[in-house]
């Protein structure tokens, strides 16, 4: 396989992976609405409230469309974050958290690696 093929392998394996990713999550935020109650006004305030993740997950993914190299290194970030978020600095980091903070880490380095290689690519090829 060609450098090229494999870019665009990569390009399109982190695309996806970001998008299940934001799935994962839309799941979680369906909790909100009861079982047999009415939908108020306060269950969509608190199922918009629940995907304020997923939503920023979703302008990622438009960001890393375009700028791949800017996407990775955002994706990281949040990983960062989450970690911290998830209580990772303070010692009280579950083992079931670890799919949930990679996720975005390893979409981040893949996208980050593909970038670089496209670089060395065209630094070589010119």
């Amino acid at each position: 396989m060609d450098a090229k093929r494999r870019g665009l392998l990569i390009s399109w394996i982190s695309r996806i992976l970001l998008f299940l990713l934001a799935a994962f999550f839309f799941l979680f935020s369906l909790d909100v609405f009861p079982e047999n109650g009415p939908y108020t006004a306060e269950v969509w305030l608190g199922f918009f409230m629940h995907n304020v993740f997923t939503i920023a997950l979703l302008l990622l993914l438009l960001v890393v469309w375009r700028w791949e190299a800017l996407g990775g290194l955002l994706l990281l970030v949040i990983g960062v974050f989450m970690i911290y978020f998830f209580g990772g600095f303070s010692g009280m980091f579950h083992e079931g958290r670890w799919i949930l903070v990679l996720s975005p880490v390893l979409i981040g380095v893949l996208l980050i690696t593909k970038s670089l290689t496209k670089k060395q690519h065209r630094k070589t090829s010119v």
